[in-house]
Parts: C-alpha cells; structure tokens; sequence
C-alpha cells in the first residue's frame, strides 16, 4: 500500500489531534503514544539542547520520516531540551536513549515549515537497557550470535555498559568485601553471648521442666472433672429431650381438641347464620361474607421477606420487582418503579397519568402480582354523578343495600389485612370527580382521625331494623 505524501499547504489549517492521527497512521501507531529509541547527539557549540537522530520506532522498528512533501526522508531529527541532554547525554559518547514524541510547538513548525513536526517529550527520556523485539539490522553486532534480542546492542552501548558495569562491580566487591568482615565479627561476638545464654537459658529450663510437669497432672485432673461434668450433661439433656417429646404430644392432643371445638363453634354459628338468613336479618351477600374463612398462614402467597432477605432496603426492593416483572416480559423503567412504590408509602390516593395505552392499568396489576397483592380495576361510566355510583345505596323495595363493585373491594381488603389490595378507578375522568368522589375528597383535608364515611343515613338505619324484626312480632291470639 503506497504512503500518502502531504504538501504545506494540505495541512495548515489542520488541528493538532489531525496532525497527530495522520503521523499514527502514516507510521502505523494504534495505541496513540510515538514511543522510540535512537542515537542522543550533543550540542554543537556552547548550545546546551540537543537533538535524536536514526530514531526507530520500538513497537515496530520502523525508522521514522515525515510524510510531508519536500521533507528529508532519510534525516528524520527531534529537539531534546536541555535538561534531557544534560541528564540522559554526553558530549564524549555516543548515547542511546528511548522517550516518547510529541508535536513540537507551533511557532517552531511554522519557523521550519513543517507542520508535523515532533519533539521529545519533557521528561521522558531514558537510557536504552536493551534493544527492542523490531530493530533494524544495520546497528547489530552479530545478528546470528544468539536467540536472545537483548543482547543484539550496539557497540558504543556495549562498551559504556562494558566500563559501567565493571566499576560497579569491583566497587561491589569491595563494598561487600567490608560488610563481610564486619558481619563475621559481629557474628562472632553474637556466638558469644548465644554461649553464655544458652548456659542459663539450660539451668532454667530444668526448673520449668517441674513446673510445666506439675501444670500436666493439674490439667488431666481437670480434664477427668469436666469429662464426668460432660457425662451428666448428656444425661439431662436426653431426659429433657423425652420431656420435649411428651409435651409436644399433649400440644398436639389439646390442638387437636381445639381444633373440634372451634369447627364445632363454627358450624353452630353458620346454623345462627342461616336461621337469620331465613328471617331476612341479613341478606345473602352478607352472609357469605360473614361465613368466608380467612385464608391459613400456610395458604400464603409464596414470596420473600422484605425485612429478613432484602434487609428493609427500598433500593433491592425496587431491583426485586423489576427483575421480577422482566421476567414476565413486563418492562418499566426503574424510576418509574421507584417514584410508584414512594408514593404507596405515604398511604395516600395516588392518581396516574398519561396517554391510553400508555401502561397505566397495567403497572397497577403487574405490581400488585410483583408483590403479592390483588388488584381490583374498577371502570369508571360517563353517566356517574353521585357517590352512590361509587359506593351503592340502600334500596327500600328490596330491603337491602345495593353495593357497588368498588364498595365490595374496599370491604374484601378489609377482611384481608395481610394481603396487599390495589383498587383502581380505571379512565375516572370520564364523569366528574367531584360528583362521584366527593365524600373521599372532603375526607382529604381532615386528617387527625382514621377517615369513616356513611354508607346511609341514621333514619334509614332504623328503617332497615325495623323490617328485619318484623317478622318476629307475636301474633295476637283471639
């Protein structure tokens, strides 16, 4: 694939990440970062900066040129400051360094009309320790002396690291040379008093010989207490355990007696039941509500405790039922869950909005099943206009109450304490809320008691007991 070559005026008015991206991409850098290595030449003169000449690239060993039309192709130079020269060069040496490049200041590419120009990078400069994996043939000793890479080096670093090395290493000798002798002589004097300690540390050791000796035999009297202390305990505890046994048995007989007692009761009071049935004391409806048996502890909703397992936090709460409804290919965003079961803590009316079809009806029964609970949709008619719409009225003809499905659902969560009730008022602003809802309403603003609202008059109370008892009167005898 042949390189592109830019001209001047291409790239002017390109910013520094394009200058940068186009180098990257010209010289096959992918990771951002021009990391090189090559020869560090002294000042010439009195000047102290200085410059990288024969730079490679150490992921790939590629030399560097800049794909700038006019450019020296072959002479690819970087300005070093002159604190790297002063600490990475010399002026005597050749010296051999790897640092990283970046784009030289913009005053400096306009002087030289090269607006890709790079300089080494403040600070990053370091002494060459070995060649990379990619190095050009033409700096090796012996390309063929051994598999080892690190060793392909370049004369001039070969030899500063050749002198280096052997300083370091006859003033190594000679450091450890010293602290060897000073070591043996402390060694020496530690043996001595070791000697004279363990001379002590023997006369000693016989004396707590006797008195570990006696500690023995006081331990294996104690052991021989606790294993008969043991032996008791194991007996008590199989008696109590037959003592548990016989009064887990008398639990189960009294249970059991209770248990026939109150089917007994139960059955004598749905015969009262129906014998005021019959005397139209109570109506059907009342009845079967009256005789409903609540639902056992063990017929409970399956479901996980809030308290136990998600610890009373809110937040895993919230996780649970959305992961819960996810897996129902039911999806709500988690704010929405979130601001919902907010607003059922304050044990308030809650009133959604939004478009038809938006999942308003929905959220209210999948959260009810998320939970555990029931949900009642009650519609909303147009022609609703008093509250006995919503919540029933007193018939004369028939003699009873005339309920409503709301009113029914309101009484079925009240015999249901422990079961979450969800009752929605499905499109209530087909008829105005202020005639149909108006008792609820007024009951808002007064908060300081449990809210209670008249199903009939007191007048019309007495009127229902009146004709329940009818029936009753002793007819007169002639």
């Amino acid at each position: 694939m042949n390189e592109i070559i830019y001209t001047e005026d291409e790239l002017k008015d390109y910013s520094d990440q394009e200058l940068l991206a186009i180098l990257a991409k010209s010289w096959g850098v992918d990771d951002g970062k021009f990391e090189v290595w090559g020869e560090l030449q002294p000042a010439l003169g009195d000047k102290s900066h200085g410059y990288l000449r024969d730079s490679y690239l150490i992921k790939t060993g590629k030399k560097l040129h800049y794909p700038l039309q006019g450019s020296d192709q072959e002479a690819c130079s970087f300005f070093v400051t002159s604190q790297d020269v002063i600490r990475d060069g010399s002026k005597k040496k050749r010296r051999y360094i790897r640092c990283e490049l970046e784009l030289a200041p913009k005053a400096e590419r306009i002087k030289h009309k090269n607006p890709l120009e790079l300089c080494v990078k403040k600070g990053s400069g370091e002494n060459l320790r070995y060649l990379p994996k990619e190095i050009p043939q033409e700096i090796l000793i012996d390309p063929h002396a051994d598999n080892e890479r690190s060793q392909f080096i370049a004369k001039s670093i070969y030899d500063f690291y050749f002198e280096k090395a052997r300083d370091d290493i006859d003033e190594e000798i000679k450091q450890k040379r010293s602290e060897l002798e000073k070591k043996l002589s402390e060694q020496e004097n530690e043996a001595d008093k070791l000697i004279k300690k363990s001379t002590v540390a023997l006369e000693k050791s016989e004396q707590k010989r006797d008195v570990v000796k006696k500690l023995v035999d006081t331990l294996n009297a104690r052991q021989k207490e606790l294993e008969q202390i043991n032996e008791k305990l194991t007996q008590d505890k199989e008696v109590k355990h037959q003592e548990i046994q016989m009064l887990t048995k008398r639990f189960e007989q009294i249970e059991a007696e209770m248990n026939n007692k109150i089917k007994r009761l139960k059955s004598y009071v749905a015969d009262k039941a129906l014998f005021l049935k019959t005397f139209e004391f109570v109506d059907e409806e009342d009845l079967e509500l009256f005789l409903l048996e609540s639902k056992p502890e063990s017929q409970c909703v399956d479901g996980i405790s809030f308290s136990e397992i998600l610890n009373g936090d809110y937040q895993k709460a919230v996780s649970y039922i959305q992961a819960h409804l996810v897996s129902k290919d039911i999806l709500y965003p988690r704010h929405i869950i979130e601001n919902y079961l907010t607003l059922l803590r304050t044990k308030d009316l809650i009133i959604l909005a939004g478009d038809s079809g938006s999942g308003k009806t929905n959220l209210v029964k999948s959260f009810a099943k998320a939970v555990g609970g029931k949900s009642i949709i009650v519609p909303v008619k147009p022609n609703w206009t008093s509250s006995e719409d919503l919540l029933g009225y007193y018939n004369p003809l028939e003699k009873k109450y005339l309920a409503t499905p709301f009113l029914e659902a309101m009484i079925e969560a009240q015999q249901n304490p422990e079961i979450p009730y969800f009752i929605c008022l499905d499109e209530m602003n087909l008829a105005r809320v202020e005639y149909y809802f108006a008792d609820f309403l007024s009951l808002l603003e007064t908060r300081d008691e449990d809210p209670e609202i008249s199903l009939y008059a007191e007048d019309e109370s007495a009127h229902v007991l009146s004709e329940r008892k009818r029936p009753l009167n002793p007819m007169p005898i002639f």
